[in-house]
Parts: C-alpha cells; sequence; structure tokens
C-alpha cells in the first residue's frame, strides 16, 4: 500500500471512534425527556415513559381547556342542584373557559316514585366539530330547572336523581358522558286548604277562568274557547334571580315553543327564557314546531342591578298556540308583576 492511500484511509476510523464516544457521552432525547419526567414525578430513571394520566396528576393545577393537557371532567363542567320551590330543581353549571356543553345531551333520571317533569333548558349557541355534526352548546355557564310532580301536597320532598350530561373542549378533544347522583329536598307546598302548585299560582294572578266541560279546544268552530279560557300564565318568584312562568293549556290547544318569548321596561337584565322540549308537530300555520300541550313551565334568569332588598318586576310575555280543531290564535301579550 502507498505512503499516499495510507493518508488518505487513516482519518476514516478515527472519526468513527469519536462520533461513538459522543453518541455515549450524550442521552437520547427520549431518555432527556423520560429522566426529566421522572425528576418531576420522583419516579426512578430506569422506569418507562410517563403517561398523559400521570402527569396530568403532578401538573393538575395549572391546566385549562385551551392547554396541551386537559381538565379532567369535574374542573371542566361543575354542577350544583337546590330547591327552586316546592315542585321543581334549578340545576346550574359552571362551565371552564374554552370548554362547551352540547344541549342535546342532558338526561335526568329517577330510580323512585317521583315523577320527573321535562327539564327545561335555555337555547343555546350553534356550533359544528368533528364529534357530533351541527349542535347547540353552552359555554361559561348554564341554568336548567326540572319539574317535579308532586302526589302529596303535605311536608317537604326529598327528590333523588341522577343527571347526565356531555361535553367537549375547543382544542380538539371530547369527554365521554358525566353522570352525577344528587338528593334535593323540596319545601312544603301551600298550607292544606288552599290552592297549590301551578294551579295557586294562576289563581293569584287572576287568570284562572277555567272551561267548562262543553267548551273544549277541539269543538266546532263556532264554539272555540277565547285566548284568556285556552291559555292561562302566571308568573313567580322562584328566588332573588329567577322567575318562574306557568302556562294551563286547555285541552285541544297547543302553543309553539318558537313563539314564547318575554322582555320587560325594568331595569334588569334578563336571561335566556329555559324551556323543556316539545313535542314535534307540523301544521298548516307554522309548519313542523316543537309545541306544549296541557302544561308548561319556564324558568327566567334576572340579572339585577343591586343585590340587595325586594324588587318589582314588570314582564311582558308574548306567546301563540292553535287548536288541533283548526283556529289558530293571533299572538297574546300579557304583563305580570313579580316581586
Amino acid at each position: 500500500m502507498s505512503i499516499s492511500a495510507l493518508t488518505v484511509r487513516r482519518p476514516l476510523p478515527f472519526i468513527a471512534l469519536l462520533l461513538l464516544s459522543a453518541l455515549q457521552l450524550c442521552p437520547l432525547t427520549s431518555q432527556a425527556q423520560n429522566s426529566a419526567a421522572a425528576a418531576v414525578t420522583g419516579a426512578a430513571s430506569g422506569q418507562a415513559a410517563l403517561t398523559p394520566a400521570k402527569v396530568n396528576a403532578v401538573l393538575g393545577t395549572t391546566k385549562t381547556c385551551s392547554n396541551e393537557n386537559a381538565l379532567r371532567a369535574d374542573q371542566a363542567f361543575q354542577v350544583v342542584a337546590v330547591a327552586n320551590g316546592p315542585d321543581s330543581i334549578r340545576l346550574d353549571w359552571r362551565i371552564a373557559d374554552n370548554c362547551y356543553l352540547y344541549r342535546n345531551r342532558f338526561k335526568v333520571t329517577t330510580a323512585t316514585a317521583v315523577k320527573l317533569g321535562a327539564l327545561a333548558l335555555p337555547e343555546g349557541k350553534s356550533h359544528t366539530d368533528e364529534f357530533f355534526g351541527t349542535q347547540q352548546i353552552y359555554e361559561n355557564a348554564v341554568t336548567a330547572t326540572l319539574p317535579v310532580e308532586r302526589t302529596n301536597a303535605a311536608g317537604a320532598l326529598q327528590v333523588p336523581f341522577a343527571v347526565s350530561y356531555q361535553g367537549c373542549s375547543h382544542s380538539g378533544f371530547c369527554y365521554p358522558p358525566i353522570s352525577k347522583t344528587f338528593v334535593v329536598t323540596l319545601p312544603p307546598v301551600a298550607a292544606a286548604g288552599g290552592p297549590t302548585g301551578m294551579a295557586g299560582k294562576l289563581a293569584a294572578a287572576g287568570t284562572a277562568t277555567a272551561a267548562t266541560p262543553d267548551k273544549r279546544c277541539n269543538n266546532a268552530p263556532n264554539d272555540f274557547l277565547t285566548a284568556d279560557q285556552a291559555f292561562q300564565v302566571a308568573a313567580t318568584a322562584a328566588g332573588p334571580d329567577s322567575v318562574r312562568l306557568d302556562w294551563r293549556i286547555a285541552e285541544g290547544c297547543y302553543l309553539y315553543r318558537t313563539r314564547i318569548k318575554v322582555k320587560t321596561s325594568s331595569p334588569v337584565q334578563l336571561g335566556a327564557l329555559a324551556l323543556p322540549e316539545g313535542k314535534s308537530q307540523t301544521d298548516e300555520y307554522f309548519g313542523t314546531q316543537q309545541i306544549y300541550e296541557n302544561s308548561l313551565s319556564a324558568t327566567l334568569p334576572v340579572a339585577r342591578a343591586s343585590a340587595a332588598g325586594s324588587q318589582d318586576l314588570a314582564l311582558d310575555v308574548t306567546y301563540q298556540g292553535c287548536a288541533h280543531a283548526g283556529l289558530c290564535y293571533p299572538p297574546i301579550t300579557k304583563t305580570l308583576m313579580v316581586t
């Protein structure tokens, strides 16, 4: 072999040895990451890489819905339930920033003989995502009302029930359905001997003009009920920051869900009216709509400028309904006073 050939080839193995030594001294990136994670958790350096669940357990106090590490479901969606009078329960959700709940994923059930009405929820915000397509969602907070039908008017009533709900994060992940169990004690209704429940509220409001047995909404066109006979409404305070609206709907008549509106000239801010899901119906007047028959209860949130003292509130309540026999009533507006 010539001297020139030795001069050219000798550096190659020498450089290879240098590179090998450097690699042995410097850990791989994944090893460095695992070592750092182990330092955070106090794990041994020889253990396998940390799972996201282990990291979340350590860093839980710094997570938000917009972070790469998601909040736990109980952190993202917090719910409480309280009595909202003798015959309804109020449910309040606090929703973490950048998270949301689906309107049609709320369900309430009970294993007892207590009969629960339809959960009344306000209209949500339209949103399209990869999980459920176009849906109504709630952000920040939502309040719902759960009617309870009482068979015994006397005494307090314990109502055990389970509520389930589901939501997602705008960052791109979805939580599985969440279920919570509550036991709420409803206060006693009015003293025996007087009207109770919705009937008492309607009578107190002076609107309870009962329909006589031979005058129903399904009678002949020349014998229809008047609007005030067909639809009776009353408003009562459901706490310092909400109003309950109750309708009694004559047999054979119905109200349209989308035709119910509330406004006020009083110095308060009204929230979205929480209405339960209705029955789907198609008629010649408004096409396919959700309707209510027999009765309806809704909750109206009220934001007051001052929390101290009582306040008189004037509500202009507008609604519209029809008779199955073929008559449609014009829109009705009632001004109701609530303290």
